[in-house]
């Protein structure tokens, strides 16, 4: 594509075009941020390339492994390679938020893989025990905890998600 041979010209000039580290950057890592940048600017197609053209480069890079499988989640696709995605970004980073997020909401949507919502509820606990979690990751451990019969977990989470961003959302009366 030529936002990729635009990246890898630049690069080939020394430049570093984005906020990584110039010390620890590669040109996967490059490629993954370019990709982000696409999709803040929603165009998921070029960004799905992008995200494949790092892997290409390095297939156990963690960011690009995890919004792939984002990605196809995001578009309904639940199938081997989707599973293939999450579960090589769980092993490249088994306690990173997003990781874990994306891995127990694939588990969510793949429905008849994980009935309770079992293993969903799991890793989105775990999305969910920093700091401060993201509101995503709130909202999707509230719809896990729902299917796994905790509901008094799951109005927890909603509502903490309705209390973070007043007057958003459709579950701000919970």
């Amino acid at each position: 594509s030529t936002a990729r041979t635009l990246l890898q010209d630049t690069l080939r000039q020394g430049i570093q075009p984005f906020l990584s580290d110039a010390t620890t950057s590669t040109e996967a890592i490059e490629m993954n941020e370019l990709a982000g940048a696409f999709l803040l600017a929603e165009h998921a197609a070029s960004a799905e390339q992008l995200f494949e053209a790092s892997l290409a480069i390095d297939p156990a890079l963690r960011d690009p492994l995890n919004n792939l499988a984002w990605l196809r989640l995001s578009r309904g696709t639940i199938d081997d390679t989707t599973r293939d995605l999450v579960k090589r970004a769980l092993i490249a980073g088994p306690d990173d938020p997003s990781t874990l997020d994306t891995a127990g909401w694939s588990h969510y949507l793949d429905g008849a893989r994980d009935p309770q919502a079992q293993q969903a509820v799991e890793l989105l606990q775990r999305a969910t025990s920093t700091r401060e979690p993201s509101l995503e990751s709130l909202d999707h451990s509230g719809d896990a905890f729902w299917r796994a019969g905790k509901r008094e977990q799951a109005t927890r989470a909603w509502r903490q998600v309705a209390e973070s961003v007043p007057g958003r959302g459709a579950r701000n009366r919970v």
